[in-house]
């Protein structure tokens, strides 16, 4: 059965990059969260994905004034900071 997860993207009160994890079970529930979260202090927004058995997917994200990446590791999806490296061949 698939559930969501809300990343929050913010600041902590040394200045550092931080990223909370919270898992919904629907995405009408995330999708609040998230949007109620918008105005604090020191968040620059948030990401929803959708988890199954076997793949994920970003489903919306609301993000401005840091760069992020967004990937998988060991079965389980991280957000930090910084700029997705663009190699050109």
């Amino acid at each position: 059965m698939p559930f969501y997860t809300l990343f929050i993207l913010s600041t902590n009160s040394i200045n550092e990059f931080c990223v909370d994890r919270k898992v919904c079970v629907n995405l009408e529930s995330a999708y609040r969260t998230g949007q109620n979260i918008l105005g604090a202090e020191n968040v620059y927004g948030y990401v929803i994905t959708k988890e199954d058995d076997y793949s994920w997917s970003v489903i919306t994200k609301c993000v401005q004034g840091v760069d992020y990446i967004i990937g998988e590791r060991n079965g389980r999806i991280f957000i930090e900071e910084g700029c997705p490296q663009i190699v050109m061949v």
